[in-house]
């Protein structure tokens, strides 16, 4: 019989992302008032929920007259520009990598990933620096300028998700249809739009709603550059107005077009696996580009990489070279050192619940964890100030219980564990990272014969000898590439670390990103190095695990 761990943790990591978003939605509906009155009204009936939700001095009643118009226009308009401007620079970059052959494209078959190591708002932060003397002599930027530098940096950023599915889509296409195709005498146009086109569409979908996701949750490109959406809102309305309820309400909002957008692109990717299990001819031999042809490819996949990643890592390298003193001060090491433990931690707890999860699995079978498997598939989907805001809202109520009870009893209690800082950031990066362990691992698993499992329940070994001496060695490589994504990511995360800083914790993230609001470039260029640094290690495996080759 398996033991009951096995199956309470299956369900854990799950937990991790319910909770949260259960409380934003009380919070959100039910309950008024700013952080620092902690007399918070329930309203225990449906007449006092709907007066409470139109009410004139507080709801969204009040959110609506208070800007929320604005948020969602910017919003909708960012991850629309966004989209687009990803679409028109990453799909030629598919088609030039997928369907031809030129000097330099191995190299450039994973420098083009590169710039997904680039944090967005270090993007805008170096790119407003080396503009700064255009902007003395035009004036301010108007808000349209804003939003079109918002979304032309994000687009700089996200476009290799677009790249990576399209050219995969388009490389894997059968030979076969290309030559039927021309053998009806199509033109190169017609064999695009009829052929090649509708096969890659899936993945275009699916690359744009990933890149919309990510637009949608950005904080750091979007504040640096004074750019209203709803992501801001809920940040600067936490830490400006301390209102807790206006920035749930407003964390309310955001949950269904996340929901809509990963629904979006569960239908679509289904559809990309039907195409893809269909077309498994041989695949196309692209032919050689010569002349200019070959020049003007290599220029434009050139010059991606470097107004992407190249360009911005040779400032932040010559800043860093140019310091008159190392950057290595007393702040700089104790939030990497935070982040080193926070993301330790996070990756420890993911580490032993994925482990659970899915031998859990493969021991009752996949449908005992349907409904977890598609819980934890939104993680890395929900903006993290989403989560964070979740675990504050009853965290800081049980801190704020103690403080009291620990003042009548003469008692010291350390908050920071209760209310704030380390405990609630290692929970919320456990709910938002879990699904990159747990798809290597449930994908390795796959792979492992069942006729195994059959030879240890012939020898009688228990579930853990089974486990440890079959199913561990296995999985450790996926286990040691899970942990490092996870570690990596938690290491780049801001939007959690910027929300919850009640005793001024910080990580590595939120230090460079502080430095941005008023440091010249060379003193934060030693940090944001190492930040991009740590941002390369999921890439460089990202590209070792998709083998890509020119």
């Amino acid at each position: 019989m398996i033991s009951g761990f096995w199956r309470v943790s299956s369900w854990l990591l799950a937990g991790l992302l319910l909770f949260p978003l259960a409380t934003v939605f009380v919070q959100a509906f039910f309950m008024t008032g700013v952080l620092s009155d902690t007399q918070w009204a329930v309203a225990s009936d449906v007449e006092n929920f709907s007066r409470k939700l139109f009410a004139e001095d507080r709801g969204f009643a009040q959110l609506w007259r208070s800007g929320l118009p604005v948020y969602l226009l910017n919003s909708a308009a960012l991850v629309t520009g966004t989209v687009l401007l990803s679409l028109l620079i990453g799909l030629p970059a598919a088609w030039l990598m997928a369907m031809y052959r030129f000097p330099g494209q191995r190299i450039l078959g994973w420098a083009l990933c590169l710039p997904l190591a680039m944090p967005a708002f270090l993007l805008a932060y170096l790119y407003a620096d080396i503009a700064a003397p255009l902007q003395t002599l035009t004036g301010a930027p108007s808000a349209v300028a804003v939003l079109c530098g918002a979304c032309v940096i994000l687009a700089l950023v996200l476009y290799p998700y677009i790249y990576l599915l399209v050219r995969h889509a388009l490389a894997t296409q059968p030979a076969s249809l290309i030559h039927s195709a021309r053998m009806l005498k199509l033109s190169h146009a017609q064999v695009i739009r009829r052929v090649c086109l509708p096969i890659a569409r899936p993945a275009m979908v699916t690359g744009a709603i990933l890149v919309a996701v990510d637009a949608f949750g950005d904080y750091g490109a979007a504040s640096y550059l004074a750019l209203p959406t709803l992501t801001t809102a809920v940040l600067d309305i936490w830490q400006q107005q301390g209102d807790l309820g206006a920035a749930a309400r407003i964390a309310v909002i955001i949950l269904p077009f996340i929901f809509l957008l990963m629904y979006l692109a569960h239908v679509w990717r289904r559809k990309n696996q039907i195409y893809q299990a269909r077309l498994q001819a041989e695949p196309l031999v692209p032919p050689n580009l010569r002349g200019w042809r070959s020049g003007l490819a290599q220029f434009y996949c050139w010059s991606l990489v470097c107004l992407a990643f190249l360009f911005p890592l040779l400032r932040l390298t010559w800043g860093a070279m140019a310091q008159a003193m190392p950057g290595w001060d007393q702040a700089f090491l104790l939030a990497i050192g935070n982040s080193v433990l926070i993301s330790t931690v996070a990756t420890a707890l993911i580490m032993l619940m994925a482990i659970s999860f899915v031998f859990y699995t493969r021991t009752v079978g996949p449908s005992a964890n349907q409904l977890p498997v598609r819980l934890i598939g939104l993680s890395l989907a929900i903006p993290g100030a989403v989560l964070a805001l979740g675990w504050f809202i009853p965290l800081v109520w049980i801190g704020h219980g103690l403080g009291q009870l620990a003042q009548r009893m003469s008692l010291y209690v350390p908050e920071v564990w209760v209310s704030g800082s380390l405990f609630i950031l290692m929970l919320v990066y456990s709910a938002k990272f879990a699904r990159l362990m747990l798809d290597g691992l449930e994908y390795r698993m796959a792979k492992i014969p069942l006729s195994l499992d059959r030879a240890c329940l012939v020898l009688k070994c228990s579930a853990r000898e089974r486990w440890s001496r079959v199913h561990l060695p296995l999985l450790r490589r996926a286990l040691l590439v899970g942990a490092l994504l996870v570690f990596t990511e938690s290491m780049k995360e801001l939007n959690v670390s910027l929300l919850l800083r009640p005793l001024h914790l910080e990580t590595l993230a939120t230090y460079v990103f502080r430095l941005t609001s008023g440091e010249p470039a060379t003193s934060l260029a030693l940090p944001a190095l190492a930040l991009v640094l740590v941002g390369m290690v999921p890439v460089v495996g990202l590209i070792r695990v998709l083998n890509i080759k020119g």
